[in-house]
């Protein structure tokens, strides 16, 4: 599960903001139960993920594998 490799600052973030956005929160939690890989994530996902925890990087190749938000074992 891509839960699993949320780095826990993030994990912690996410569960901060359930009560203020409860819908957003769940959902993406639930695609990251869901999913094994991050490019399994949609664009939509992503995009919902990085807004909620404020990640905000002129970096494209941060996008495309989210390894800025993910601790990918090599």
């Amino acid at each position: 599960m891509l839960i699993d490799e949320l780095k826990p600052k993030y994990k912690k973030r996410l569960k901060e903001l359930v009560p203020k956005y409860q819908l957003t929160v769940l959902d993406i939690i639930r695609k990251l139960k869901e999913c094994r890989y991050y490019s399994d994530l949609r664009i939509r996902d992503v995009r919902n993920l990085r807004l909620l925890l404020d990640i905000y990087s002129p970096s494209a190749s941060d996008v495309l594998f989210g390894e800025n938000m993910f601790n990918f074992k090599k």
